[in-house]
């Protein structure tokens, strides 16, 4: 696949992983292909495609578990990308304070319940929200996960 042209500064190669043009970099017109969580930790780079803007730490391949705020996956970094979704499981945000955004992708093949920290946070975003009630974020998208303080959380989109 030749590299992207200015036109085009982003493409998506397999699941999980696109190119960019990185400018001058490399020369005019050249790419280099680059894992979709290590682009947005290493550039804090915004993808066109999910729309994602996020940083620092991150997990990719993960797998989602539990059915329950009690046992589902613990997230421990700024960024979490999974790709095992079964039906019913999902994640726990991370305890506050938060340094920034914790984005969340599911690239599964079911919903991803995403549950606040503890059975007295809520989410909202999209409505009004219920303490230690999952939100549940669907397939193929990377939502933008905010501490509002106190035990209230919300989501973009």
């Amino acid at each position: 696949m030749p590299g992207p042209s200015p036109s085009n500064p982003l493409g998506l190669l397999n699941p999980g992983e696109f190119f960019m043009n990185l400018g001058n970099t490399g020369g005019p017109n050249v790419g280099q292909n680059i894992n979709f969580a290590q682009a947005v930790a290493t550039y804090g780079f915004q993808n066109g495609v999910t729309g994602i803007v996020a940083g620092g730490s991150y997990a990719s391949g993960l797998t989602a578990s539990g059915t329950t705020i009690a046992n589902a996956f613990p997230i421990t970094t700024q960024s979490a990308y999974f790709t095992t979704v079964a039906s019913g499981t999902g994640c726990t945000l991370p305890p506050p304070p938060w340094p920034d955004q914790i984005a969340i992708g599911n690239f599964g093949v079911s919903g991803l319940s995403v549950y606040p920290p503890n059975v007295s946070g809520s989410l909202t975003g999209s409505g009004s929200a219920v303490s230690g009630v999952a939100y549940l974020q669907a397939t193929g998208t990377t939502v933008l996960y905010s501490w509002f303080g106190g035990n209230q959380f919300g989501h973009s989109p």
